[in-house]
């Protein structure tokens, strides 16, 4: 699956469902990989594009040199979602980055 460059790092994700569906931007918690999701996305994705994201440092993405912040990752899916999908609705685990 594809990687987008957010901030000089490769962030993995992955998009399952109807491509003309409503997006759905699914942001696992802090530590945890898309993986997290894999128990709902088959029924999400009967209505919804599904897009599934590791955070950075997380699951397939890339790691980086420096420490990173609850605030990092809602910028980092902030930029994800505006540069790839324009539009989503967005659902996060984790309390610090569910908006």
């Amino acid at each position: 699956m594809p990687k987008i460059v957010v901030n000089h790092l490769g962030i993995y994700y992955e998009e399952h469902g109807n491509k003309n569906a409503e997006p759905l931007l699914l942001i696992p918690g802090l530590g945890l990989s898309h993986t997290f999701w894999a128990p709902i996305v088959k029924s999400l994705a009967a209505s919804y594009r599904v897009i599934l994201l590791d955070n950075r440092g997380s699951g397939q993405s890339d790691v980086p040199n420096v420490s990173y912040t609850a605030e990092t990752i809602i910028k980092c899916s902030e930029i994800f979602r505006v540069g790839v999908y324009r539009r989503s609705l967005k659902y996060g685990y984790d309390k610090r980055v569910w908006r």
